[in-house]
Parts: structure tokens; C-alpha cells; sequence
């Protein structure tokens, strides 16, 4: 025998917003999972979402109740209801009602013993004039996108006039001022790790350093080393960081014969894209710290900066999003 489990999200598509004064409004049968993290929302932002979560009081048991909202200005008449039934054995049912004219509520889900329904409160394309607007169940293919309450034009490029003074855009023939003054600098340190790993890797009869230091005399020839980790979601930014470790000086054993540490400090440029982005924003946002000190930290913030066993497809409790 199975519980019966049900998440009630409501989206609330308008621009009004819907406030209730009930903390923890009373179901006919089962309970409120009481999570301090996720209460019935008091009130439901434009554009944003609420969600509240039941469950039935014992095994055998199933849920029943609703939560109704009101919105300011309307009149007395300003009321929207929200319904669910989830009986042990039967179908689910979910009723929504809104007493205001030119609003409704459809119905998303609500199938199976651990059920999601999802309210979703919107304005009727036409200006109809009717008392109430009944959804009961109606199972849509999609929930068209709203546009931002302050966009003057929706997403729809516009006709506007051009200013007095032209915008112009830099020509990118060559880097920026900013940019050249930061390599100056920063090629005062990877010169001097490249010289370390190309003198460590022994090639031949070839005096590295004599080479590299006639380049460095000729400064618009000298060698750069760009990093990139590419994405891909958790596998990128392990995959990458573990790239970054073989590359860093700093690694345990990653300058002995055969590997390559020491060609991350004489990189000029490290990116990441996405899943890769996680690892190399880790480090710039830790004072460029090495991964070897992530993974091995036993205390302390460092210990807790990579949570693998969190989820990357499972939201935050409460979080609100935009439709």
C-alpha cells in the first residue's frame, strides 16, 4: 500500500497579485508537508510562482482540500480558488475557479500517486464579460511565454529614432589599451614558467632559454597559451579541473618527469564554457586557488565549494522563476 503525495504549483501569469491570509489553510483529508523552507505562499509575485506540498495522513489515505487567494481591486467578488482531490483509489480531480470576469486558470499534470498539478492563472485573450471561469483538468500541450510586466513593446524589434551622435563600435583589428598594458604584465610571469617546463622537458641540443629570450626581445612575436574547458554540465568541470590540476605547478608530482605541470602558470588566458565555466569560476572567485586544495580541503569553506552530490536538475526549495 502507497502513500498519496501531491506538489501544488501555481503560476501566476498575470500582472495582478494574489495574496491570501492563511498560513496553512486546512484540507479536508491529508496534511501539509510543514517544511519551514517551502510554506503556502502568502503571495504570489507577477510573473512568479508558489508551490505548496501534501501528503495523505496514512497508508490508504488520500488528499483532499484547496487554498483560495484574492486579489486587490476587484470588489468584493475577488476570489480564486484552487482544488485538488487525490483519492486512494480513483481518479484525481483538480478544479480551479476565479470569481473575477476576463481571468481563468488552467490545469497542467496531476497523474499518479505522487502527482504535480500546476494552476496556471492567466487573462483571457478576450475581454468577455462572464461572472466566473471554470478550468477543471484541461490538460494543455504548452504554457505560452508571458512577457516581462515593464516591457513597453513585448520581445518585438521596434521602429525608434536614432540619435543625434551615432553609435559606433570598436574596430577589433587590434586589442584594447586595457587589455595590451595587462599582458605586458602578465608576460613578465609565463615567459619565465615556460622557460622552467621547456628546460625540464629537455629537447635535444636546443638552448630554450637562449630561444626564448630572443624572442622576448622581439615583443611582438612571443608565445601565448590559451586554456579552454569546454561544457558539458558535471563531467566538463571535472574533466576540466582535472586537465587544470596536470597543468598546475602547484599539483603534488605534476612537474616530474613526464608531466606537465607548470603550463597553466605560463598560460596567458583560461576560459571555460558552461559545465566548464563552474570549475575555472571556482578558482578565479577563490583567489585563483589550486583544485588539489578543493579536493583535498578536510575543514573550512574549501571542504564544501563542490557539492557533486547535489543535483543539477532538481530546483532549490521556494525558488521562484519566471514563465
Amino acid at each position: 500500500m502507497a502513500s498519496r503525495e501531491l506538489l501544488v504549483v501555481i503560476l501566476n501569469h498575470t500582472n495582478e497579485e494574489p495574496n491570501t491570509e492563511l498560513e496553512w489553510p486546512t484540507l479536508i483529508h491529508g496534511q501539509f508537508v510543514k517544511d519551514p523552507d517551502l510554506p503556502p505562499p502568502q503571495t504570489i509575485l507577477a510573473g512568479e510562482s508558489g508551490m505548496l506540498r501534501c501528503k495523505s495522513n496514512h497508508l490508504g489515505g488520500g488528499i483532499e482540500g484547496s487554498i483560495t487567494y484574492r486579489i486587490v481591486g476587484f470588489g468584493p467578488r475577488n476570489e480564486v480558488t484552487f482544488s485538488w482531490s487525490v483519492p486512494y483509489v480513483g481518479v484525481n480531480k483538480f478544479s480551479a475557479a476565479s470569481a473575477i470576469p476576463n481571468f481563468k486558470v488552467q490545469t497542467l499534470g496531476g497523474h499518479g500517486n505522487q502527482a504535480v498539478v500546476v494552476f496556471v492563472f492567466v487573462l483571457m485573450a478576450s475581454a468577455a464579460s462572464q461572472n466566473s471561469c471554470t478550468a477543471t483538468a484541461e490538460i494543455l500541450p504548452f504554457v505560452e511565454p508571458r512577457g516581462a510586466p515593464n516591457a513597453p513593446d513585448g520581445y518585438a524589434p521596434g521602429q525608434v529614432s536614432c540619435p543625434e551622435t551615432r553609435p559606433a563600435i570598436r574596430q577589433a583589428t587590434n586589442l584594447s589599451n586595457d587589455e595590451t598594458t595587462w599582458l605586458e604584465q602578465r608576460d613578465k610571469n609565463t615567459i619565465s614558467a615556460l622557460k622552467s617546463i621547456l628546460k625540464r622537458l629537455n629537447i635535444g641540443n636546443i638552448d630554450t632559454n637562449s630561444y626564448l629570450d630572443g624572442i622576448v626581445s622581439d615583443g611582438d612575436a612571443l608565445p601565448r597559451i590559451g586554456i579552454a574547458i569546454s561544457g558539458g554540465g558535471y563531467r566538463a568541470m571535472m574533466n576540466g579541473a582535472g586537465a587544470i590540476a596536470a597543468f598546475d605547478n602547484r599539483t603534488t608530482n605534476s612537474s616530474g618527469k613526464g608531466h606537465l605541470g607548470g603550463i597553466l602558470q605560463a598560460a596567458t588566458y583560461l576560459s571555460g564554457l558552461s559545465g566548464g565555466s563552474w570549475v575555472v569560476g571556482s578558482l578565479y572567485t577563490q583567489n585563483f586557488t589550486s583544485v588539489q586544495s578543493i579536493i583535498s580541503a578536510k575543514s573550512g569553506f574549501l571542504s564544501t565549494l563542490w557539492q557533486f552530490d547535489d543535483s543539477i536538475l532538481e530546483g532549490l526549495l521556494g525558488l521562484h522563476f519566471w514563465l
